[in-house]
């Protein structure tokens, strides 16, 4: 099993928690799955959610799981949950229905609650509106469900137990790990992905090579960054210098790429697109310059007010000022003008822009979490990959991202401007 070489930085071990984000889907589907995301009061439809049925099938078939560096991990429940589930959410468990459950206290036997396939489908297909992935609170507080959650454990007591989720997005079936030391993706998670979320979608048919979803790799703030705000500006810095190169970077099959940007810059712009204005990457470059001089007090009580005041208001601004040609045609309109857009947008009403649509969040490095008032939840999300449905492409991938981080700890911020060519 390939694995991600983690460094040490200052002595210790760089460990971050990572979340990863995979979609996968085939062309019949699209369209339903469209429906079923996005439309509030119908069901799933019947090839969707037995699709989803597939999967779980699938998935407890394979053979007990195992690496050479852990003990295996077994599937011992399979959840209902929420569409917002998580461990600070107000509706955490507002929603939460065992489909299997497994007693592994006798004689490390399974027994699951569901004794049969055609059990497992009645009880799949009985959950209302199972898997809306809907960002509406009135349907959570309704018991609609929004995942799937499938919980691993091992005998091993100094590994943790370990989940994903399947979800719903545009056109896809989007997986979501647990947020997850890089370690521990080593020693164990890498080989679930791969035999349970990867094998198993290949299949039932969710083969599908269109690159519908993409796929995102969150990184946690505290652990990934030091919870320094300097160094966010070093991951946006090292993003923006390794584009070239990571954009030459071939998938394991050799068929096209691994970024996502090859024609387009929608849901992963650099800020040096071709598309952009210089001015851009000079105002951020003299805005992040600005940031670094001034006295800051990372470690005090106002110090993350004082980067969303100081820095991402600004930020936002400058990302919506200067948006790409395919933000101005999805969220503006194709026949808009793009100066006709832009003096419209001022610092002083960017809410209130005619194409509000979180411009900022689509960027090749999304910082935009950064902002949340639960630091447990702060993070920078890199978006810059092509769907992946192979291992090796995955570890190539993490490995990317761990490469800025290491260089964001390392790299002094004098070159911030020279990084974005200003």
């Amino acid at each position: 099993m390939p694995e991600v070489a983690q460094e040490v930085i200052a002595g210790g071990l760089l460990d971050p928690l990572v979340g990863i984000e995979l979609a996968f889907t085939r062309s019949n589907l699209i369209d339903e799955i469209k429906k079923d995301a996005f439309t509030r009061s119908t069901p799933l439809t019947r090839d969707v959610s037995l699709r989803v049925v597939q999967w779980l099938e699938a998935i407890l078939s394979v053979p007990e799981l195992g690496s050479r560096r852990a003990r295996p991990h077994r599937v011992v429940e399979i959840i209902a949950l929420d569409h917002q589930h998580t461990n600070v959410s107000p509706y955490n468990k507002v929603f939460d229905w065992r489909i299997i459950s497994y007693d592994t206290h006798s004689d490390n036997k399974y027994q699951k609650t569901t004794e049969s396939t055609n059990n497992l489908r009645e009880v799949v297909w009985s959950v209302e509106t199972s898997l809306q992935d809907l960002n509406d609170d009135t349907l959570v507080q309704g018991h609609y469900a929004g995942r799937i959650r499938i919980v691993y454990k091992s005998d091993d007591t100094k590994l943790p137990a370990w989940h994903w989720d399947i979800t719903l997005d545009h056109g896809c079936f989007e997986i979501q790990t647990c947020p997850t030391l890089i370690s521990h993706y080593n020693a164990f998670a890498f080989d679930i992905i791969e035999k349970h979320i990867m094998k198993c979608a290949q299949k039932i048919g969710l083969d599908d090579d269109s690159g519908m979803g993409g796929t995102q790799i969150n990184v946690d703030f505290a652990t990934g960054l030091g919870g320094d705000y300097l160094m966010i500006l070093r991951a946006i810095a090292g993003t923006e210098r390794s584009r070239a190169a990571f954009r030459k970077r071939k998938r394991n099959d050799g068929r096209r790429t691994l970024a996502l940007t090859d024609g387009t810059a929608f849901n992963a712009a650099y800020i040096t697109e071709e598309s952009r204005p210089a001015e851009l990457a000079q105002q951020l470059g003299a805005l992040m310059c600005s940031f670094t001089r001034g006295p800051k007090y990372y470690n005090a009580p106002w110090a993350h007010q004082s980067w969303i005041n100081e820095f991402f208001a600004t930020y936002r601004f400058l990302m919506r000022k200067y948006p790409t040609d395919e933000h101005l045609a999805q969220f503006a309109g194709r026949k808009a003008r793009r100066r006709d857009i832009v003096e419209q947008v001022t610092p002083q009403d960017t809410d209130d822009a005619p194409y509000n649509e979180e411009i900022e969040r689509f960027q090749a490095l999304n910082i935009t979490n950064i902002q949340n008032t639960t630091a447990a939840l702060r993070r920078v999300e890199f978006r810059d990959f092509y769907a992946i449905y192979d291992i090796d492409d995955l570890v190539t991938a993490m490995s990317y991202v761990y490469g800025i981080l290491v260089e964001a700890h390392r790299r002094n911020l004098g070159r911030l401007e020279e990084d974005l060519g200003t």
